[in-house]
C-alpha cells in the first residue's frame, strides 16, 4: 500500500515537471513576434551597384508582398547544384541579389521571416521551426525512458515479492 502511494506521488511529480517543461516551450514559441510567409520570388530590385535592395514574393493564394533588406538580413538558400549558400546582406550584398534572381528563374519556393517591411531572413521553404520540434522529441524520449525505468523498478519489486513467497513456501 505504501509503495502505491510513493509511485503515485512520483508519477504526479514527473508529469507536473513535464507539463511545466512543455508549457514553457509553447510560451517561448508564442513570444516570437516575427511573421513568416512562404512563396516564390517574383521580383528582385538591385541598385546601381548591383546590390540587393528589395524583392517581391507571391504566396500560394496569389498575394504579392514586397520586402526591403537591411545589413542584418540573413540568407540560407540552396543552389541548383545542391550546395547551400548561407550569408547576410552585409557580407555579400551583390551575391544575395544574384541568388534571389536564380531562385526567381527556377520558381524555387522560399520562406521569409519578416518584421514589418524588412525581411529578417530568406531561406528555402520550411514548414516549422526545428528547435521546437526537437524539444518535443526530447520530451517524448524523456517520458519514455522514465516510464521504462519505473516499469523495471516495479518488476523488480514484484520479483522480490515472488522470491520471498517462494522461499517462505520452500521453508515449510
Amino acid at each position: 500500500m505504501m509503495i502505491n502511494k510513493k509511485l503515485t506521488i512520483l508519477f504526479i511529480g514527473i508529469f507536473s515537471l513535464l507539463s511545466f517543461f512543455i508549457s514553457s516551450i509553447e510560451t517561448n514559441a508564442q513570444e516570437n513576434s516575427d511573421k513568416r510567409i512562404s512563396g516564390i520570388i517574383t521580383m528582385v530590385l538591385v541598385d546601381e551597384m548591383n546590390e540587393l535592395v528589395e524583392f517581391q514574393i507571391t504566396d500560394s493564394n496569389g498575394n504579392d508582398y514586397k520586402y526591403k533588406v537591411n545589413s542584418s538580413t540573413e540568407f540560407g538558400l540552396d543552389e541548383s547544384s545542391g550546395d547551400r549558400w548561407v550569408s547576410t546582406q552585409k557580407k555579400s550584398p551583390k551575391e544575395s541579389g544574384i541568388k534571389l534572381i536564380e531562385h526567381q528563374k527556377r520558381y524555387a519556393p522560399v520562406t521569409i521571416i519578416y518584421d514589418g517591411e524588412y525581411a529578417k531572413s530568406v531561406v528555402e521553404r520550411e514548414e516549422g521551426k526545428l528547435e521546437n520540434n526537437l524539444s518535443y522529441l526530447f520530451s517524448f524520449f524523456l517520458i519514455t525512458w522514465i516510464i521504462f525505468f519505473l516499469y523495471i523498478f516495479y518488476l523488480g519489486k514484484k520479483q522480490k515479492v515472488i522470491e520471498s513467497s517462494t522461499n517462505f513456501v520452500n521453508v515449510k
